[in-house]
């Protein structure tokens, strides 16, 4: 099965706008998380947190350009046996009438016996891709 891949327009906010909120503290917990560590270089933390859920999303960040790209790896801390996946993030500048940008997520890998998980991803970046639009 191929890897998720989406493409997220986000009409009025600017590609910086839309780096910052992926990629930082406040950033991500104004639409995503309840609490995050992030490190923007190789090797650092992406790690996201819900206290109230005891869910912790733990990961690393693989790549980095800054404005331009983040790759990162992740597994749930609560369901140890999840396979870890990696998402990568880019950035650009949207064109058309209305300014502002979008975002461009491949996240896998999926097996071949995961498209009802590969569907519920792609669900829940849809869910917060609406989030983060409502709210920047």
């Amino acid at each position: 099965m191929d890897d998720l891949h989406l493409v997220e327009a986000f009409p009025g906010l600017r590609v910086d706008g839309l780096w910052a909120a992926w990629t930082t503290v406040d950033g991500v917990t104004s639409f995503w998380a309840d609490e995050a560590e992030i490190e923007l270089v190789p090797g650092g933390p992406y790690r996201l947190g819900w206290p109230s859920r005891s869910w912790t999303m733990d990961g690393e960040v693989l790549a980095v350009e800054p404005g331009v790209a983040l790759t990162f790896s992740w597994a749930w801390s609560h369901e140890p046996e999840t396979p870890t996946r990696s998402v990568g993030l880019q950035f650009a500048a949207s064109e058309g009438d209305v300014p502002g940008s979008e975002l461009i997520i491949d996240h896998g890998p999926f097996g071949p016996d995961e498209a009802t998980t590969r569907t519920e991803h792609q669900e829940g970046w849809q869910f917060f891709c609406q989030a983060l639009r409502e709210r920047h």
